[in-house]
């Protein structure tokens, strides 16, 4: 018996060497673009499972709300996508359960005379999730809004591999569609890009960055940019991150020196969103980092005709840290004010934090949303002076996936984009 006890013993020994050879196994797997790939937008995990895109009544939505549509990237690939009614022009044409199938001239009337919504969804599943129907509704329901909800390549039923760049080609070609589509019903050119608000959740949020980065760039912007649960950058949040909330599976790596800027040297999808949202509010005085140099300080340019950019994070996300759509919100505050600022692996880090804190106070506005109990959330804004505003709405619930109702109508009123409720 003693014998026996000693030899368990003697392997137990074992279990941690095992475990630590495994992880670094694990580690040096993710080195591998395709490894990498798999982890990071979990493509593979399809669900629903053998989804009938083309019958989007088995998912929920109603019967002739939606179309299924194809599209062609830039670079030759094919990607799936849907295209859902408002809820109040849904009612107008389709006003009975026998009614005869809506043509696609009736489809194409909603996007001239509602707004429209880019939707860009997060890693794993298609477009056909429950929780992503859920936000569809919510969009065509709160804002009477149509909804264009793409499935990236590799994603449901579209065409090729995930990689950072063909994502936002997929994005451009949904966008690129919308404004063929309005051009051709007669909505004039200048009038095309008007109540079309990007949206981006999780993952997705990389990519409406990505997308609204070009758009501003072409001087072709959108009405504005929702990012629900975003993150600086996939390097931080690699070291943040938590399964379930709980095990933060990548810590180990903070015990490497300077980890913060030796991990994006490993990373094939780098999704820094913390150096491109200041470039879509400031035209100049910035670094690629999106810092402010102390010798362009008095002389960064504010960007004309930018979109409004609003950030939606919950408290009790135990995905994606709150934190993180803080960073970035602040760091489109520093760039706004012009305030001298160094790039650090989590953005900008003012010079000054005393006159930084100073002038946040004196910018921000803080509006409690209420409800017949209190508050139910914090919107914090600032003005660019050009037209449009930044904002960060503060939920305490809400989770990663989950979007309440009243963050819709709230982002509908920031937005400008909210259609008539009523036929």
């Amino acid at each position: 018996m003693a014998g026996s006890s000693g030899s368990f013993l003697a392997r137990a020994h074992y279990v941690p060497l095992v475990g630590g050879a495994l992880y670094v196994a694990f580690v040096c797997a993710l080195m591998t673009r395709s490894f990498q790939a798999h982890n990071l937008y979990l493509h593979k995990i399809q669900f629903p499972f053998n989804a009938k895109f083309s019958q989007p009544e088995r998912y929920g939505l109603a019967p002739q709300k939606t179309r299924n549509l194809r599209f062609t990237t830039s670079d030759g690939v094919e990607i799936g996508a849907w295209h859902v009614l408002p809820d109040v022009y849904h009612r107008k044409v389709f006003p009975s359960f026998d009614a005869a199938p809506l043509s696609d001239d009736a489809y194409d009337e909603a996007l001239r005379d509602y707004p429209t919504v880019i939707y860009l969804h997060g890693n794993a599943a298609n477009r056909a999730a429950p929780f992503r129907i859920a936000s569809y509704n919510q969009f065509t329901a709160r804002t009477s809004a149509n909804v264009i909800a793409i499935d990236y390549r590799g994603f449901g039923d579209s065409q090729g591999e995930p990689t950072e760049d063909g994502l936002a080609l997929d994005a451009k070609a949904a966008w690129d569609w919308l404004m063929e589509r309005k051009a051709a019903i007669g909505v004039p050119e200048a009038e095309r890009t008007r109540n079309v608000l990007v949206v981006g959740q999780s993952l997705g949020t990389g990519v409406a960055v990505a997308l609204t980065d070009i758009l501003v760039k072409s001087g072709t912007p959108p009405e504005a940019m929702f990012l629900i649960a975003p993150y600086i950058s996939i390097a931080h949040l690699i070291t943040s991150y938590r399964i379930g909330g709980l095990v933060q599976i990548f810590a180990p790596l903070k015990l490497f020196p300077n980890h913060q800027n030796l991990i994006p040297k490993f990373l094939y999808s780098q999704f820094a969103n913390f150096k491109v949202v200041p470039h879509l509010i400031r035209a100049s005085g910035l670094s690629v980092e999106g810092a402010v140099t102390p010798a362009a300080a008095e002389t960064t340019a504010a960007r004309q005709g930018h979109p409004h950019i609003i950030i939606s994070h919950a408290d009790d996300d135990d995905v994606i840290p709150c934190a993180h759509g803080e960073a970035l919100f602040d760091g489109a505050l520093r760039a706004h004010l012009g305030l001298a600022t160094a790039p650090t692996s989590r953005g900008t880090a003012p010079l000054d934090e005393k006159a930084w804190l100073k002038a946040r106070n004196a910018s921000v506005s803080i509006t409690p949303a209420m409800s017949r109990d209190g508050a139910w959330a914090q919107v914090h804004s600032f003005s660019t002076g050009s037209g449009a505003s930044v904002s960060l709405i503060r939920t305490p619930h809400g989770g990663h996936n989950g979007v309440g109702d009243g963050v819709v109508d709230i982002v509908g009123q920031l937005s400008g984009i909210a259609g008539p409720v009523c036929p």
